[in-house]
């Protein structure tokens, strides 16, 4: 009983949504710091990078916290949409026990950040940046430009703001970006900003029945599908630019993903067309780091025993 709470609360965690950052991450971390990368592990100037583990830690303990307040405060959406609760039976965790996890995560990010100044800029990005999603005087999420920008900007600037912060400082990172690493940054945010609006589509009826206005709420889901093929597309030429095969490549994939549930309007090409591409992207670095490929599988198989035993279901789905 002791394990399957303590389940309860890292997949109250959300970490399948925490590939992203992982990836993002890596990917980041690759052309920011190229030197020598050894079976997923990086090594700078000789010597193991552990800062650089730790900080991704922190990360991702982090946007789990923005994961945890949206869940607290999106309750009866999810229950409109029909999506699991973990505040909800089976599990039931209380909203008391939810924010004692919040300040936690945040406390402890903070907490290596103060050792750490110059990630306390990009860290209390990450940290307001999932505040302004979620919290009600806000609820960037339930406004379609707020939760566009809210996706967008965090999976890429603020990602790559935390892994390049303590090498270059934490302000003069953006006196120093190249022309390739802003071609890079440009096609992250413009990818996030694509795949936001795909995720949109599904949920508008229950997002507008809940007094939500997305995207696909205020200007219809096929409108928010053309938006995302548009975005999508200049991902790809960005990527071009910037002469990343996994950027150009993942870009074009997910616009003939787009362009088929746009014909389609089968609610199942459109989930495809959101969750292939974050995968793509992680298979190439899933290539380039393989212990970070067997790290992932654990976390599938774990997830998929996990849900099948507390909840009866078969999850993660590709659509």
């Amino acid at each position: 009983m002791r394990l399957i709470r303590a389940l309860d609360f890292l997949f109250f965690c959300r970490p399948l949504l925490l590939i992203p950052v992982w990836t993002v991450f890596l990917f980041l971390y690759d052309i920011s710091f190229p030197e020598i990368s050894l079976l997923g592990v990086h090594f700078v100037g000789g010597e193991l990078s552990t800062f650089q583990l730790v900080n991704l830690v922190f990360l991702s303990g982090l946007v789990a916290a923005g994961y945890i307040i949206n869940q607290i405060y999106d309750r009866d959406g999810d229950k409109i949409n029909g999506k699991l609760g973990f505040l909800e039976p089976p599990v039931s965790l209380s909203v008391t026990g939810a924010w004692v996890l919040y300040v936690v995560l945040a406390v402890g990010a903070l907490s290596f950040a103060s050792s750490h100044v110059s990630l306390l800029a990009p860290y209390g990005a990450a940290l307001l940046a999932g505040v302004l999603y979620s919290a009600p005087f806000v609820r960037g999420k339930d406004r379609p430009w707020a939760g566009l920008l809210l996706n967008a900007v965090p999976y890429s600037v603020i990602v790559w703001w935390a892994v390049v912060a303590e090498d270059r400082g934490a302000l003069e990172v953006f006196k120093d970006v190249g022309a390739e690493e802003m071609f890079v940054l440009i096609s992250l945010a413009l990818a996030f900003a694509g795949i936001y609006l795909i995720t949109t589509v599904p949920d508008h009826l229950g997002d507008k029945e809940s007094g939500k206005r997305t995207v696909a709420v205020s200007y219809g889901g096929k409108a928010a599908l053309r938006g995302a093929l548009g975005a999508l597309v200049g991902a790809g030429v960005f990527g071009a630019l910037a002469e990343s095969p996994a950027l150009y490549l993942t870009a074009l994939l997910a616009v003939v993903l787009v362009i088929f549930a746009l014909r389609s309007g089968d609610s199942s090409h459109v989930l495809l067309a959101a969750k292939a591409p974050i995968l793509v992207l992680s298979g190439f670095e899933c290539y380039a780091h393989p212990m970070y490929g067997v790290f992932l599988l654990a976390l599938l198989v774990l997830t998929r025993v996990y849900y099948k035993r507390r909840f009866g279901i078969v999850y993660p789905q590709l659509a």
